[in-house]
């Protein structure tokens, strides 16, 4: 969906960082302007699903943060989901379910997006 969008896309890709940390990331979409990290997530159902949901979405600010060490482009964190869960923003990254992915880039500029 982002390579239709005119994004060079990225799956699985590990990253070694200068001081030897790795970090994995789903997907990283990049153009001339921006680069998204986006992680995908399957969420099962259950009782602590939510707060599940938001630690993830807090490692992944974290692995966005340390993927400025080497892009001076702004990174956009997001979060791709299978289906449509109850929350809709965490620390305003957006959790998409993938059936809305190719509206939300349509319409991103309609919303105040973390920058990294």
């Amino acid at each position: 969906i982002f390579e239709e969008h005119g994004f060079k896309t990225v799956q699985n890709k590990v990253v070694v960082f200068p001081n030897k940390r790795k970090r994995q990331y789903d997907v990283i979409a990049e153009n001339s302007k921006k680069v998204y990290l986006i992680e995908c997530k399957k969420w099962s159902h259950g009782r602590y699903k939510n707060s599940a949901l938001r630690k993830s979405v807090l490692d992944h600010y974290k692995r966005c943060y340390l993927y400025k060490e080497i892009t001076p482009k702004p990174i956009v964190p997001l979060m791709v989901t299978l289906n449509q869960e109850e929350i809709l923003f965490h620390e305003r990254i957006p959790l998409v379910p993938i059936e809305k992915l190719n509206t939300f880039l349509l319409t991103i500029n309609n919303y105040s997006l973390e920058e990294v």
